[in-house]
């Protein structure tokens, strides 16, 4: 019984001590102007951070048209620009730990009537 109560507490300090990666929400700042008569103020996007494979995914919750995402480091450097139209690509993808070794990102997304933007930064490896 004894054995059985070590081996518990030495498989609970091993799942303890693993790293544990979530998804957290980038929050985007400023607000969305639709078309349509009524107007919202929350943003028909959300950006989620991937902390295990350093990739970020844009969703769009409606279809806004054509949109461009730019993502930028904290120094200013473009790692990323694309136009994309948001009903043929609900969801982009986009990988950050090959493009660059830098941990502070800011990521821009706007179409003609609209521009909003959020910083969001990346833990490195081996700094948890």
């Amino acid at each position: 019984m004894k054995e059985l109560k070590v081996a518990f507490i030495l498989i609970l300090c091993v799942f303890l001590s693993m790293p544990c990666f979530a998804r957290r929400n980038i929050e985007l700042a400023g607000s969305w102007k639709r078309i349509e008569k009524s107007y919202s103020t929350e943003i028909p996007i959300r950006i989620y951070l991937e902390d295990d494979n350093k990739e970020i995914s844009i969703h769009f919750l409606e279809n806004i048209g054509c949109v461009d995402i730019c993502i930028t480091t904290s120094n200013g450097c473009i790692i990323y620009n694309m136009r994309i139209d948001s009903s043929d690509v609900p969801t982009q993808f986009v990988k950050l730990n090959e493009v660059s070794k830098c941990s502070s990102y800011k990521v821009i997304i706007s179409n003609e009537l609209n521009v909003v933007s959020a910083l969001f930064s990346v833990s490195k490896e081996g700094s948890e």
